[in-house]
């Protein structure tokens, strides 16, 4: 075979390869930003639930913090406790049928892992990316939703399912419990590549003032295939012991297919060849 018809068909081994993080780029953006997050943190304050199955019972879910994702004009509960069976005799569920992300109901693949940078040299990394739904993985509490005037944007979010999730944060201690993780799958974020490195539980602080951006990451030459991390909210009292939890959500993310260096020194050893040949040609 040519070298030439060699690099014809490494290039277009390298495109399709390309394909699945293309596909996942082309999903629809969020719907909103509403108060700078896709993620808000609130403290669902439903005490009887009023429709479905379970009406008139209590909610399994009142009072514990509840991550929720941002949908523009209302939110989704992500992993909330739940109740299944019959309702005479109800079973309580530490999450709920809505708790990956990105949400099944979706459609949309695990997000894409791709070559970090800095700290993260070396890695594949998650990458917030606004024409991605789900990708911009921030934690805010709240609160930061508070400001809006009557009419704004963030007020109707505040406002949705008759302020259900319209209490404040403010002195909660709050932290984020790691339950489980696909072996090769680590969380750190701007500064520590190993946030559960020494335990399970990362302080996240005063619920009002969070803003937390995890960075989720495997090994460069990590198996592809999906990566997939469960966690839970933690209520804390002063001398960190658990008021209260949260039901447990996953994210999902996936890493492509590694491309062995030499793979890539020879791509670009025969780009070079083609250069010299049409330098040499022209000449």
């Amino acid at each position: 075979m040519k070298k030439t018809d060699l690099f014809r068909k490494l290039v277009k081994g390298l495109a399709r390869a390309a394909v699945p993080a293309l596909l996942v780029a082309s999903q629809s953006a969020s719907a909103a930003f509403v108060g700078g997050a896709e993620y808000l943190i609130g403290r669902d304050r439903l005490q009887t639930l009023t429709s479905g199955t379970y009406a008139g019972l209590a909610n399994p879910n009142f009072g514990r913090p509840t991550l929720l994702w941002n949908h523009g004009s209302h939110f989704h509960g992500i992993g909330q406790f739940s109740y299944s069976g019959p309702a005479a005799t109800p079973v309580i569920n530490p999450t709920n049928a809505n708790n990956r992300l990105p949400e099944i109901h979706s459609l949309q693949p695990p997000l894409a892992l791709s070559a970090g940078s800095g700290l993260y040299e070396g890695k594949l990394v998650n990458v917030a990316n606004p024409a991605v739904k789900y990708s911009s993985i921030t934690l805010k509490g709240i609160d930061v939703l508070f400001d809006g005037p009557p009419g704004s944007a963030e007020n109707i979010l505040l406002s949705s399912s008759n302020g259900r999730w319209g209490g404040s944060m403010a002195n909660s201690k709050l932290a984020l419990e790691l339950v489980s993780a696909t072996p090769g799958l680590k969380v750190g974020n701007s500064s520590t590549l190993d946030l559960f490195g020494a335990g399970n539980r990362y302080l996240l602080g005063d619920g009002a003032m969070l803003d937390f951006t995890p960075v989720f990451w495997v090994a460069g030459n990590a198996p592809a295939g999906t990566y997939s991390a469960e966690f839970r909210l933690l209520d804390l009292g002063t001398n960190n012991a658990v008021l209260g939890q949260g039901g447990t959500f996953n994210f999902d993310f996936a890493a492509p297919v590694p491309v062995p260096p030499a793979v890539w020194l020879l791509g670009s050893a025969l780009a070079a060849l083609g250069v010299s040949r049409k330098r040499a040609a022209a000449t």
